[in-house]
């Protein structure tokens, strides 16, 4: 009796740890940029007793508002199944642009909506490219990424723009309701991002040519409208991260954005979007971004040299791309 209780009690644990391990297993496949954000967390918080300090967890909200909403519209791309590779310097060349202006004593207003519209319009060149004209996506967004650095070069002459009005600063360095603004346009982004990728039958589309281009157009989509909308959006919002940039610097700096490629890849794959596209929200990517963003701030916490961050975001990139590839290979 008491051998077929022991038993009993043997089987219930095994089938209680075996629950236990199908729970665990289910969370890092549906949550795994969260499970590493908290990861980070705890581990930097044993590292350095700066981490937690206010001042330093409002310099992460900061520098996360920024690469958060680049990657953002990268996010969009990527789901349609392609990449954009100017983003970042799409993003330098508005802030230049924006400081050009502002030099040049245009109204406040006025350079905020030409420097969106320049953005978003150089977003449409890039998707015309792919799309319209047939050009591969790494050439066409290679080609804009060297035309957009060249020209933010020649407009400042090599030199940051600085010494812009104190009104420019707000929408970096300014705070509102005790929030920095920074913060605020990143959530707004993202909340307008997410009920379009989840509400909307644009969203929806965006997936569809993702997954099967093929299928989409079968289905009476215009993938190439779907593609070409997805460079845009992307395009106005690196205008939108370079106001937020330039406005932190305070300046129209020419090198700026222009290494943040690996961090704008980075945060929507490590987020949980698909390299090979129909998978990915904007969400994820906000999470990716977050990683990325205090893995670089607790390694400067704890004096690391920079290049190591370099190596660990490589390294991110190809621990999480790699088993992607794999299981698109076995299809």
């Amino acid at each position: 009796m008491v051998d077929g209780k022991g038993k009993q009690d043997a089987v219930s644990a095994h089938d209680a740890g075996g629950k236990l391990a199908e729970g665990i297993m289910h969370i890092w496949r549906t949550q795994k940029s969260l499970v590493v954000l908290l990861f980070v967390i705890v581990i930097l918080a044993f590292l350095s007793e700066h981490f937690f300090t206010v001042y330093n967890l409002i310099n992460v909200a900061r520098q996360t508002s920024i690469y958060a909403i680049l990657a953002a519209g990268m996010t969009l791309v990527l789901t349609v199944g392609e990449i954009d590779l100017s983003v970042g310097s799409n993003a330098g060349f508005c802030g230049v642009i924006a400081a050009y202006l502002l030099k040049r004593s245009i109204s406040l207003p006025l350079v905020i909506l030409i420097v969106l519209g320049v953005g978003l319009f150089i977003g449409m060149i890039n998707g015309v490219l792919t799309a319209k004209i047939g050009v591969p996506f790494f050439v066409a967004t290679l080609a804009t990424m060297s035309a957009l650095t060249g020209a933010s070069f020649l407009i400042t002459g090599g030199y940051p723009i600085s010494m812009l009005p104190r009104a420019w600063r707000v929408f970096g360095q300014g705070y509102m309701w005790g929030i920095p603004v920074p913060v605020i346009l990143m959530i707004a982004t993202f909340i307008v991002l997410q009920f379009i990728q989840g509400r909307t039958t644009f969203g929806r589309r965006i997936y569809a040519v993702g997954s099967n281009p093929r299928a989409a157009y079968l289905c009476g989509i215009n993938t190439d409208r779907i593609r070409v909308a997805a460079y845009s959006l992307c395009g106005f919002l690196a205008a939108l991260g370079g106001i937020v940039m330039s406005s932190r610097m305070d300046a129209g700096d020419p090198s700026a954005g222009s290494t943040f490629l690996m961090t704008l890849v980075a945060a929507p794959i490590l987020g949980g979007t698909k390299l090979s596209g129909g998978e990915g929200t904007v969400f994820g990517t906000l999470i990716g971004a977050l990683v990325l963003t205090i893995m670089n701030n607790g390694m400067s916490l704890m004096n690391l040299n920079i290049y190591w961050q370099d190596l660990a975001r490589g390294l991110i990139v190809l621990g999480v791309a790699i088993p992607q590839i794999e299981r698109r290979l076995r299809r």
